[in-house]
């Protein structure tokens, strides 16, 4: 054969009286201008070569081909096609093929060898986290490719693996292993000076290996593989019983099948049912096999039972590794609340709230705190009475402190279980709470005496009380002639050099004017002193002129328009709306429609307006006193444009949505408190974010915990906190928000990652907190941080970001992308700029191995990983620079990425996703990939907001609902059910639901 342009790869085979030749070279296939590798083949008829056919046609590349000739000398060519082995006979055109994980990396080394029966072998090497070897066996009873199987997982590399098989099947090969070790080097950049360490790969001896193989029949059923739907179901609910089988040998296995039992099978257990698979199991692969159970009236802690291939029917190497078991419908105490009730002194009541959310009584059993942790001193303990199903109690432990020295502790309450009774789940026996050793000032109105108010002289008293555990010193105690508590008003101060616990000092002074505007003592008015509670530092005595303001009226009307219309209906009665200038000042409108605040004193006032259920245009004004206000109009939006809903955002399990009031709604999984309605149980429906009714501008959500960006630009965090990423200087999990150290105000942008958070602050600087074992907090380390630390380098001069898994990104000012920590494409611990990025980047969205941006024009470009198609180029080819997604045209307003797949909503309301959609999370009706983006289904009256989760998606429609759709194995979907859905379903209960609205 002559004349082959850009030949590649060569494979033949040698058959009866022919021999077949495979080659890839490069063309440039049909529709596309970019040349890629395509498959040839020519057969040698014993006499010639004939003309070569061109098998492939397309852009996947196609590597490596092989030929064998099976016993009715039939060619039978192997090659890998993009993320694909296939096989096809070239006499009948049969073919199978096989899907290659994306973490086992490029294939570079590929042989193939036939036994007697026809079946294959393909042995390879590929490049994932280091070269190793895999094995595949093809079927050809059963026309499957098993799973790759990986001969070895070590830093070595192996290479030119050289399999046969001698007489009895049994796989014999040779390969070499090459030693890598690691070179740690040191360089200076020039210019800067900067010193940069760095750590890169060596080779060192290579040996020649042999290893040998027997093919085999197995299957693989373990206890982390058996579950139920429902964890804790009520006595006489049906559930669902799963076992997820692994054909872990090597060869196809027909007739699989699961026996389910109630109780131990060896041991009289009864038998719930046998599942069987229909079809073969491919070698490597699993298939769920499930039944359906009725738990017990009477409850009952019970064990249940799977058992594979119960009948014996299959002849396997091991027989000892069929059987899982589960234990399930017991008692199980949640220790769901905990906190501390302050009694006096060192005296302190331990509060926990035990609930019994199995599905049998639970006996009596132990409540125990400990100091720190659950390993450190028992402090004290109690008994938990019987508590039915569902049932559950609040237990207060009085216990002395005294022993403690000032300062804060963590302490651990928990249900260690001595013995009592077995539980189901015992993850939930414990919970953190905080005490605080500190002084606790009280001034008491019943002790604070004047005389006449309106003397020109008056004789105050005050008596100062230390109800904490620890001894006050220099204590300072203000006296003021106005509620201000300012400097002009105040009188005259006294300070107590030390106050023991449960002390008391009776203080005194006088003053040559009279107190018609009243007087006010306020302890530790400066706050120089830490204290359990602030809430008990202040007295008054009203004067006969009090609070005494400022002559200054504003005068507010409110006008309530329905659409353009400017004046009251006379045939609707008025209904009063509540306003209120800042926390002091509320007042209701006549029934003019005007309301009125009288005696402002001088400065700057938010005026908010509420009415139960309603929303105004605009949200707030700001006002000034001085000068007067003639007036300021409020506009009440109709109720067909009151859906009372601005955003949603999606996590691994859990979505949350944000409400035009400011306030926020959280559903599906509560394992960590994600949800954050003080409880660890999941919901199925949306369920209202403890002490956030309102207030919040922002929302963001990823793994396991939540945060919330307050309307005075500080930070609060709830959920999971393994690595510190609720910020709170803790590693405590919080089913409530908690605020974030130090960033109180200041912030405007909030992003957040698997188990780091992020924050863009008002100048254009980025803070990070939480794990850091990849670099993504972008300070120069690995270490985890528990509050926030500055990105280096990043003080400034950032516009957008947006966290991740592993990596953390930010878009400049300029357009620029910058990013850091471990991705497909670098790994950096400080940030580092995005070859390739040409255009200019407004906003970008992170998914676990892909990036997307939205250019200044409204396009849409991405880069990085592509095996599910979610760089939506219409290939699964990953790429470093960033390529255009195909048909979205240049109005895109907002993107948004989940694990692996994308959408965007454009300026019109039309939604686009593509990607990954194993779970229907594409919301087309399908779970077929989308290589390019598709329009999920039912959303035709446009969209305003998307959200996405890991694997599912969520939207907020033009009418109002919020609509998800894609995996909801712990309710995520929000629709009252657990079951998965490929098409959009509405989210319960939280279009127009009432929502209070706080002043801010």
């Amino acid at each position: 054969m002559e004349n082959i342009p850009g030949l590649v790869d060569l494979g033949v085979g040698y058959g009866s009286g022919e021999a077949t030749l495979a080659y890839t070279r490069y063309l440039t296939p049909t529709g596309s201008v970019t040349p890629a590798l395509q498959l040839f083949t020519s057969r040698w008829n014993g006499t010639t070569w004939e003309t070569s056919v061109q098998r492939t046609d397309d852009s996947l590349g196609h590597y490596n081909p092989q030929v064998v000739y099976n016993s009715a000398n039939q060619p039978l060519l192997v090659w890998q096609a993009g993320e694909e082995l296939r096989l096809q006979n070239l006499t009948t055109s049969d073919t199978a093929s096989l899907s290659l994980p994306a973490e086992m990396g490029a294939i570079d080394q590929f042989r193939l060898v036939q036994d007697s029966g026809g079946n294959l072998v393909a042995v390879f090497t590929a490049q994932g986290g280091q070269r190793d070897l895999y094995l595949s066996v093809y079927d050809r009873s059963h026309n499957l490719w098993g799973a790759p199987r990986p001969f070895t997982n070590n830093r070595a590399a192996e290479s030119y693996p050289a399999p046969g098989l001698d007489s009895t099947g049994r796989l014999l090969m040779g390969y070499a292993v090459t030693a890598v070790s690691s070179i740690t080097r040191t360089t200076t950049i020039s210019g800067t000076g900067q010193v940069v360490t760095f750590t890169m790969p060596a080779d060192g001896q290579t040996d020649l290996m042999t290893l040998s193989h027997t093919f085999d029949r197995n299957l693989t059923l373990t206890d982390a593989r058996l579950a139920v739907s429902d964890d804790h179901p009520m006595p006489g609910d049906v559930v669902v019983i799963s076992a997820t089988l692994q054909n872990s040998g090597d060869w196809a296995l027909d007739g699989t099948a699961v026996s389910f039992y109630d109780g131990d099978p060896n041991s009289g257990g009864v038998l719930i049912g046998t599942t069987s698979l229909s079809s073969a199991l491919a070698a490597g692969y699993t298939a769920t096999l499930t039944t359906t159970y009725t738990v017990p009236v009477n409850g009952g802690a019970g064990r249940l039972y799977a058992v594979a291939d119960p009948a014996d029917a299959i002849a396997e190497v091991d027989e000892t590794d069929n059987t899982a078991s589960l234990a399930a419908f017991g008692p199980d105490l949640a220790l769901t609340g905990a906190g501390v009730d302050y009694w006096g002194g060192s005296q302190v009541g331990l509060q926990a709230v035990v609930q019994n959310i199995g599905a049998t009584t639970a006996p009596t059993a132990t409540l125990a705190y400990y100091q720190t942790a659950i390993t450190g001193t028992l402090l004290v303990t109690q008994t938990i009475p019987t508590l039915a199903a569902g049932e559950g109690v609040t237990l207060t432990t009085p216990w002395d402190a005294a022993a403690l020295a000032g300062g804060s502790y963590t302490l651990a309450a928990a249900n260690p279980n001595q013995a009592n009774f077995a539980e189901t789940f015992t993850d939930n026996n414990m919970a953190a709470l905080s005490l605080v050793m500190q002084p606790d000032l009280l001034l008491s109105p019943y002790d604070f005496t004047t005389t006449s108010l309106t003397a020109t002289t008056t004789l105050i008293t005050a008596t100062l009380y230390n109800v904490g555990p620890v001894t006050a010193t220099n204590v300072v105690v203000g006296f003021y002639d106005n509620w201000t508590l300012d400097d002009p008003a105040l009188l005259f101060t006294k300070t107590v050099a030390s106050l023991p616990p449960g002390g008391a000092v009776m203080l005194a002074g006088q003053t040559d004017r009279s107190l018609n505007c009243g007087v006010y003592a306020q302890a530790n008015p400066g706050r120089n002193l830490s204290e359990v509670s602030y809430a008990n530092n202040l007295v008054s005595v009203m004067g006969p002129d009090s609070p005494c303001l400022s002559s200054q009226t504003v005068y507010l009307p409110l006008i309530i328009k329905t659409g353009d219309s400017v004046s009251l209906n006379a045939e609707e009665p008025l209904i009063p709306i509540r306003a209120q200038v800042t926390n002091v000042y509320t007042t209701t409108t006549d029934s003019n429609g005007n309301f009125i605040f009288s005696g402002l004193p001088a400065g700057s006032y938010i005026v908010k307006p509420q009415q139960d259920g309603q929303r105004y245009d605009p949200v707030l004004q700001v006002i000034d006193v001085p000068p007067d206000v003639a007036g300021v109009n409020f506009k009440r939006l109709p109720e067909s444009a009151t859906s009372n809903i601005a955003s949603v955002v999606g996590a691994y399990n859990h979505t949350c949505a944000l409400t035009n009031n400011g306030g926020v709604w959280c559903w599906g999984s509560n394992w960590v408190g994600e949800l954050g309605d003080g409880t660890f149980i999941d919901s199925t429906t949306p369920v209202a974010v403890s002490g956030l009714e309102s207030g919040v501008q922002a929302i963001a959500a990823n793994g396991s915990h939540t945060c919330a960006l307050t309307d005075s630009g500080g930070v609060m965090c709830w959920g999971g906190n393994w690595f510190g990423e609720l910020g709170n200087g803790t590693q405590n999990h919080s089913s409530v928000p908690v605020p974030v150290t130090g960033l109180g105000s200041g912030v405007k942008a909030i992003s957040v990652g698997d188990s780091h958070t992020c924050a863009l602050t008002i100048n254009g600087g980025v803070l990070c907190w939480g794990f850091n074992g990849r670099g993504q907090l972008g300070n120069g380390t690995t270490t985890d941080s528990l509050v926030p630390v500055p990105v280096s380098g990043l003080e400034s001069g950032v516009v957008a970001i947006s966290a991740t898994d592993e990596y953390t990104c930010a878009v400049t000012t300029n357009g620029s992308v910058l990013c850091w920590g471990n991705y497909i494409l670098f790994s950096s611990l400080v940030p580092t700029p995005v070859s390739g990025v040409t255009q200019h980047i407004t906003a970008l969205a992170t998914g676990w191995d892909h990036n997307c941006g939205l250019t200044s024009n409204g396009n849409v470009v991405c880069w990085g990983g592509n095996w599910n198609g979610q760089l939506g180029n219409g290939t699964t080819e990953y790429s470093s620079t960033p390529v255009p997604v195909i048909g979205l045209g240049n109005e895109i307003t907002a993107i948004t990425a989940g694990s692996y797949h994308t959408c965007a909503l454009n300026n019109s309301g039309d939604l686009f996703c593509w990607g990954y959609n194993g779970y229907g999370q594409l919301g087309n009706g399908t779970t077929t990939d989308g290589l390019i983006p598709v329009s999920p289904s039912g959303l035709s009256n446009g969209v305003k907001a998307v959200g996405t989760g890991q694997v599912h998606t969520c939207a907020l429609a033009a009418n109002g609902d919020i609509m998800c759709w894609g995996f909801n194995g712990d309710g995520q979907l929000g629709d009252g059910t657990k079951t998965n859905s490929s098409v959009p379903v509405l989210v319960s209960g939280l279009k127009y639901f009432k929502s209070p609205v706080v002043a801010n």
